[in-house]
């Protein structure tokens, strides 16, 4: 049977709290966010009340339009970046305190001998290889969990805000390229350029087409909630599995 850190709940507690955090800092982040803007548009509204449309509209491109964008899209982008590399490294964290929970309880030095590498592939591995955990109720938060270690890739290793679409795809890192965008597309955080894209195909260079990437507060909680479930789904399958 499993150990005490399973059968009393205690290392699910340990990542509800862990997940708390999380919770707590995407409500504060946006919260400071908002206000950010908030006051922003406040102190604009107020310089600009006696000046007429056209000063305005001036006043506001020579003097706001630039911090707006800043607080609106491209500091929260920066802010959210963080927050979707964080949270992956908790749960590849999470995933190896697990197996090396499951070992002491198993006996045996099997994941340190053979899985004990960085990754949640080898986690997942060693779970359904040696200690024969049925994923069968995993499955779709598992899978949406592979698609977030597409997009933490990219975020850490290649950071750039576009993403091409490779449309004949001739090698491994074409088909990879284009594995990483479809996850982004899957969480809504890839928009074509169509522009961009229609000036590519008038001059007949579309063997690639571009899609800008964003990350979205709403995507944040997404996937803060999938790992709550899927961490929820293991702890209790392994709460009363044989080992």
């Amino acid at each position: 049977m499993m150990n005490k850190v399973f059968t009393r709940g205690w290392i699910k507690l340990s990542i509800d709290w862990g997940l708390d955090g999380f919770y707590n800092y995407i409500e504060e982040m946006e919260g400071i966010l908002n206000l950010q803007l908030e006051k922003l548009v406040n102190e604009y509204k107020e310089e600009s009340k006696n000046l007429s449309e056209d000063q305005a509209e001036d006043f506001y491109e020579y003097n706001y339009a630039d911090q707006v964008n800043y607080f609106k899209d491209d500091f929260p982008n920066i802010l959210r970046k963080s927050f979707v590399t964080s949270l992956y490294s908790f749960i590849e964290q999470q995933l190896t305190s697990i197996c090396e929970q499951v070992q002491i309880a198993k006996q045996d030095d099997s994941y340190s001998r053979k899985y004990n590498r960085s990754g949640i592939f080898n986690s997942h591995k060693y779970l359904t290889e040696e200690v024969k955990v049925d994923f069968d109720t995993l499955n779709e938060t598992w899978s949406k969990i592979k698609k977030l270690n597409k997009i933490r890739n990219h975020l850490v290793h290649n950071g750039g805000d576009t993403l091409n679409k490779i449309k004949d795809p001739k090698s491994k890192n074409d088909e990879k390229n284009n594995e990483t965008l479809d996850a982004f597309i899957y969480y809504n955080l890839a928009k074509e350029d169509k522009k961009y894209n229609e000036f590519l195909i008038l001059e007949n260079k579309a063997h690639k087409l571009k899609y800008d990437i964003k990350i979205s507060s709403d995507f944040c909680e997404e996937i803060l909630n999938i790992t709550r479930e899927f961490f929820d789904t293991l702890t209790n399958l392994l709460k009363d599995h044989q080992a």
